[in-house]
């Protein structure tokens, strides 16, 4: 299931395409490890404090109601720590994950406005 609202038209190509890879990574991580077959992603373009729009900013979630895990227990593995973490840090962004054992996993990737990113688009 998708949802997707108030994304903005200016983010950059390698923004979007570090997005676009954590988000596959993010799925497949669902197919591999959950025992579910049914995963959420929402995007959406985040609003400044002042509800001025912020032409940048974004927030994208992968959510599944599998197995989880427990993060404090599960080695760094190529799949969260390189091809989700370093993906959006690379352009300045940020993840999180919440899971526990019988509870799903929620992987959110966050990248304000702003953001330096390496090739400095």
């Amino acid at each position: 299931m998708c949802h997707i609202t108030d994304v903005p038209e200016d983010v950059p190509p390698d923004v979007v395409r570090a997005i676009a890879g954590a988000v596959r990574e993010a799925l497949n991580n669902v197919i591999r490890h959950s025992g579910n077959s049914t995963a959420w992603l929402t995007v959406v373009g985040l609003t400044a404090d002042d509800d001025e729009r912020d032409p940048a900013s974004l927030r994208v979630t992968v959510a599944d109601r599998g197995r989880g895990f427990d993060p404090d227990r599960v080695r760094p593995r190529l799949g969260l720590s390189r091809s989700v973490r370093e993906r959006i840090g690379e352009v300045g962004g940020e993840v999180r994950v919440d899971s526990g054992a019988g509870l799903g996993t929620t992987v959110e990737m966050t990248w304000p406005a702003g953001a330096s990113t390496p090739t400095g688009s």
